[in-house]
């Protein structure tokens, strides 16, 4: 079957997301050459971060070379595995760092993070990973142009400005980039009682303060958040490709392999949720890719030790570090597949080792709650472990915006938020997007047809972890969130993983193989047709556009309004970035 260099592949891939954003921006700004000068800029200050810290966090992760060398994981797969301990011990690194006033130092950051980086390019340069690959999957692989550039294109984009499923990014707006904005100030990751989201475990936050140390402000490296978790998606996807061949037969010709991984990666990519949540200084990213090394090392593993077993608990664990509700949405799957993928003989001390190592990560977040509430899982278990000094009221609305039992009931949220969401007659009044695409029914086909035509022992029983995984993040989906369909999101892996096992095994003889190129293209045109749905069909404009929402040209027409009385009609529209930065007075003290 005729090859191509991997190599070579890659950097063309690269070329045409650079074509294609750049196009993207030609024909959405009016500037011209001017805007791809201020874009190209911005990739060279904000992306050299992004990658700094990523190569930092591979260099961070150079500790586990001993535990997965004893393992069958090929290279490829032990360089994900470890790149993704290696993004936990950094988020781990920056959280203590910043709690004791460390990471606020430049010097020191900048110390840390060279060291690390040092430790990562070596890394890189031992890297013997295959160099060829057959024409049809490159072909296939090429597909993930198309929402790379996406991904490129969004994460670019001025914070506040895209997606209205989330509202312009709220969340990030609300905590995920002003949490690191007031500790880059203070020099510290502090307790924020005006803020409740900084009692959560914060890890991916601790990591933009990181950037915002790097960068001398945590206002200019915005976009260096968003593009570093739009890094993490990638890995994720890259990752979920190695577990959708975990899926095959064992018997499987090569070729078939590497369509499948490549389908998963596009996949995976090709939903619209992974694209928004990647290109926000969202922490979503980061739990896809430490659940999708996860779900890879337990794949792998035939006899399962308590050092895989730390190595398991230490990689969900940062998931938790990312975002706290992984305990529910992503630990509690795991477990669910661990039980059918482990030997019972093997449970308690695999079990230990994994609760061992999750505690370890988790710590940091135990110990400052403790010492900064007297309750180590601060806003959770009040009536327990003590309510802080919120008064009862506060944690009753607290748990009614952030508990279970939705409006309408789940199983109407289940049917709404993701088995057809964006088709059909919108059930509210929130925005309506199909921002799942067909996904959910593509994987209830694969799982039917994984389990149908893997009949080996081993095919069976992880099909059936996977099916298990799969409706356990739902079930804890509806019973312990707000059923919001973002919280969905660790779902996407085993449905991307699984969707592209099952069209390999479908399609495996080469004459059906040829139908999955047009597929995986059809598919991978989806983020764009959302992307360009976004914003009245201008979502480009928001590129390179910072000025304007620190409100810089509100005041440039207050300064050439012709009137007291224009003057208030703009004050009337006035947005809180031009009163913020430019009509309250230097020294104005801001509650909220």
């Amino acid at each position: 079957m005729p090859t191509v260099d991997r190599s070579r592949a890659a950097l063309l891939m690269l070329g045409a997301v650079a074509v294609i954003t750049a196009g993207a921006i030609s024909v959405g700004q009016p500037q011209g050459p001017s805007i791809l000068l201020e874009t190209g800029t911005l990739l060279l200050t904000d992306g050299f971060l992004a990658v700094l810290w990523m190569v930092a966090a591979l260099g961070a992760g150079w500790w586990a070379r001993p535990f997965i060398r004893t393992t069958n994981l090929g290279e490829f797969d032990r360089e994900l595995v470890q790149w993704a301990l290696g993004v936990v011990t950094l988020l781990w690194l920056d959280v203590v760092l910043g709690t004791l006033g460390l990471l606020g130092q430049p010097v020191i950051t900048w110390i840390l993070t060279v060291l690390l980086t040092a430790a990562g390019i070596i890394r890189i340069r031992t890297w013997t990973i295959g160099r060829t690959v057959d024409r049809l999957t490159a072909w296939v692989t090429a597909a993930a142009v198309i929402p790379l550039s996406v991904l490129l294109l969004a994460a670019l984009s001025t914070p506040g400005w895209l997606w209205g499923t989330e509202f312009g990014g709220y969340d990030a707006l609300s905590y995920h980039l002003q949490l690191p904005r007031e500790w880059t100030y203070l020099g510290r990751i502090n307790e924020t009682p005006h803020n409740a989201y900084g009692y959560l475990p914060n890890g991916v936050e601790a990591a933009f303060m990181h950037l915002g140390v790097l960068r001398g402000s945590a206002w200019h490296s915005a976009i260096a958040c968003q593009l570093l978790s739009a890094l993490w998606a990638v890995l994720a996807a890259i990752t979920t490709a190695r577990v959708a061949t975990q899926l095959l037969p064992q018997d499987t010709e090569q070729s078939v392999r590497s369509m499948v991984s490549a389908l998963g990666g596009v996949g995976l990519l090709a939903t619209p949720w992974v694209i928004v949540v990647g290109s926000l200084a969202y922490n979503e990213t980061a739990v896809l890719f430490c659940l999708a090394a996860t779900l890879l090392l337990l794949l792998h593993i035939e006899r399962f030790t308590p050092r895989i077993g730390l190595l398991l608990g230490l990689l969900a664990g940062g998931a938790c570090l990312a975002k706290l509700s992984s305990g529910p949405l992503v630990v509690a799957p795991l477990a669910v597949a661990g039980l059918v993928l482990v030997r019972p003989r093997s449970w308690p001390t695999v079990a230990l080792a994994a609760a061992g190592g999750g505690l370890l990560v988790m710590a940091p977040w135990l110990v400052r709650n403790w010492m900064w509430t007297g309750n180590p899982t601060f806003p959770f278990l009040p009536g327990i472990l003590g309510g802080g000094n919120w008064s009862e009221a506060q944690h009753a609305i607290w748990q009614a915006a952030h508990g279970g039992n939705p409006e309408g009931g789940a199983f109407t949220a289940l049917w709404n938020a993701f088995l057809r969401e964006g088709i059909g007659p919108a059930p509210g009044n929130e925005p309506w997007k199909a921002q799942w695409s067909i996904m959910p029914w593509l994987a209830i086909g694969g799982f039917v047809t994984v389990f149908s035509l893997n009949r080996t022992p081993r095919g069976r029983r992880t099909t059936i972890a996977l099916v298990l995984m799969w409706l356990t993040t739902i079930a804890a989906w509806m019973l312990f969130t707000h059923a919001k369909a973002r919280f969905l999101l660790p779902a996407a892996v085993p449905m991307a993983a699984v969707i592209a096992a099952a069209a390999g095994m479908i399609f495996s003889s080469p004459t059906r193989r040829r139908f999955l190129l047009p597929a995986a293209w059809v598919l991978a045109l989806v983020p764009m047709l959302v992307y360009f749905g976004e914003r009245n069909g201008q979502p480009t404009w928001g590129i390179s556009k910072t000025v304007f929402f620190r409100g810089d040209y509100e005041q440039a027409l207050m300064d050439i309004a012709p009137g007291d009385q224009a003057r208030k009609e703009l004050l009337q529209s006035a947005s809180p970035g031009f009163i913020l930065n430019h009509l309250l007075p230097a020294d104005s003290r801001i509650l909220l």
